[in-house]
């Protein structure tokens, strides 16, 4: 009969709170000998990006593997959610260092990466009449905003444009 009493006072604390009888009554350890009330936390599912080294590409127009003038190029990759979370407001960055005066380039937002999903980001690059020749090493990779973001990968790509006199 105690045990009773108390079951029907944890309920309706439960209930005041927001938990469900049905799932209160599903905790294993809901009530301890001293009468206390265990609160279950449920595991965090979180994302894990990985962006599939052998998924990177880069195509442009020419098909030479070289940014020229006017030419409009795209760094195709992929990455999937090995975790249990979802990847939420997730966002392709792209930097470059190098020769990248006449270059445009920019973030690109994400939808949603389910866990278990895989995604194909398409950045697309521009090179306009002030492209200097050399070569651009260009930064990529996916940041989620909770910090579980992927590994930064590099790919240096040449130029070909505007010679510089000295």
């Amino acid at each position: 009969m105690k045990r009773n009493k108390y079951i029907i006072l944890f309920l309706g604390i439960a209930l005041s709170v927001g938990i469900h009888a049905q799932d209160f009554l599903k905790l294993p350890n809901a009530m301890t000998p001293m009468g206390r009330l265990h609160i279950y936390t449920p595991k965090p599912k979180l994302p894990d990006l990985l962006l599939l080294d052998y998924s990177i590409v880069f195509d442009d127009n020419s098909r030479n593997r070289t940014i020229e003038v006017g030419e409009k190029c795209n760094l195709r990759f992929q990455v999937v959610n090995k975790g249990r979370g979802s990847g939420v407001n997730c966002v392709a960055r792209l930097t470059a260092e190098g020769a990248y005066e006449g270059l445009s380039f920019g973030d690109r937002p994400l939808p949603m990466i389910a866990s278990g999903d895989t995604a194909t980001i398409e950045m697309s690059i521009y090179a306009s009449q002030k492209l200097l020749d050399g070569s651009v090493k260009f930064s990529f990779r996916v940041e989620e905003p909770q910090g579980f973001s992927t590994k930064e990968h590099y790919l240096i790509i040449p130029t070909k444009g505007q010679t510089i006199s000295q």
